[in-house]
């Protein structure tokens, strides 16, 4: 990464752990959290994380690991779901329940899917929506 790119990047105010270790990109948003938390959810990432790139510096700030499909708004509401899931249940808000549920399905975290569905069957949606979310 040059220099002139590394300065239009950003850390996360909120999900930038200094004891994290894994960094991830969505945007131009920098996000280090904690591997743990997120294999704790998704055996799938578990295993994707453990296909080795043959770098040592994989998913730190130096190699990060690029959401390419993701964006810094959607990545955010799932780190908010990730962290936050024992505590105050998250606001039934469509943006928040679709983006859960793109990198749900995504990260194959199946035993939350049923979750974001359940949420999003309570609000009022047009018919069309409902499809793209399908």
């Amino acid at each position: 990464m040059n220099a002139n790119h590394r300065l239009a990047l950003q850390r996360h105010s909120e999900f930038w752990f200094e004891d994290g270790n894994i960094v991830f990109r969505a945007s131009n948003t920098l996000f280090c959290v904690h591997r743990g938390v997120l294999v704790h959810h998704s055996p799938a990432l578990e295993g994707i994380l453990a296909i080795p790139s043959g770098y040592d510096t994989d998913g730190t700030e130096q190699l990060l690991i690029v959401l390419q499909q993701i964006s810094e708004q959607e990545f955010t509401h799932f780190l908010n779901w990730v962290y936050h899931i024992s505590s105050v249940p998250p606001p039934p808000e469509e943006q928040f329940l679709a983006a859960i549920l793109k990198i749900l399905h995504q990260w194959m975290i199946s035993n939350s899917i049923k979750f974001a569905i359940d949420g999003l069957e309570h609000l009022t949606l047009h018919p069309t929506r409902r499809l793209e979310l399908a």
